[in-house]
């Protein structure tokens, strides 16, 4: 659920979930998303990393949207079955 004028989100993301935290490419076009699990060894940022493309951004509105994202207390390690469905195969 983007925010409006969004057309594109690009970049890493690292989820802590249970006592695993596991880094992502993510991908986004319109209401498809992918997130490709990074190997270990490969060089990414330590912490999210995002790129959000669009036109007649509200950037207040994108920042309140992706910190919605960010939770506030510990997570369940089976969380990470909402990632995992739209990893590929």
């Amino acid at each position: 659920n983007q925010p409006a004028g969004v057309f594109r989100i690009k970049g890493y993301v690292r989820v802590a979930a249970g006592l695993r935290v596991s880094t992502y490419l993510v991908h986004t076009v319109g209401d498809h998303i992918r997130f490709e699990p990074v190997g270990r060894g490969e060089s990414v940022p330590d912490c999210t990393t995002l790129v959000v493309i669009g036109a007649d951004l509200d950037t207040d509105a994108v920042r309140e949207r992706l910190t919605g994202c960010i939770a506030t207390e510990p997570v369940s390690g089976d969380a990470l079955y909402a990632v995992h469905r739209f990893t590929p195969r």
